[in-house]
């Protein structure tokens, strides 16, 4: 299953999830989705940690206008709600 309809992951993971769902600085499943002003997602640590050294977009290169960063709620929830179909269902012992 692809988080987004008609997605494809191309990571191997134990459930698959769009490729979007991934920080482009680290490559992990993000837990707290920013939006920076390129357009692009991060995962917040990532990109506070890169803006350090930097004034431009990992992904672009090119210089950004600010470095404001938005919660992008809407990928936190598909990732929340995917983690949460995938949960192994746990198992009663007698």
């Amino acid at each position: 299953d692809a988080a987004f309809p008609g997605g494809s992951a191309s990571r191997a993971t134990s459930h698959h999830y769009h490729p979007s769902c991934y920080c482009p600085l680290t490559n992990a499943l993000m837990r707290d989705p920013v939006i920076a002003a390129c357009g692009n997602s991060f995962e917040l640590s990532a990109i506070v940690d890169w803006f350090r050294d930097h004034d431009t977009s990992p992904v672009t290169r090119g210089r950004l206008p600010n470095k404001l960063l938005v919660p992008n709620n809407a990928l936190r929830a598909i990732i929340t709600h995917h983690r949460q179909q995938h949960q192994p269902t746990p198992t009663r012992h007698a």
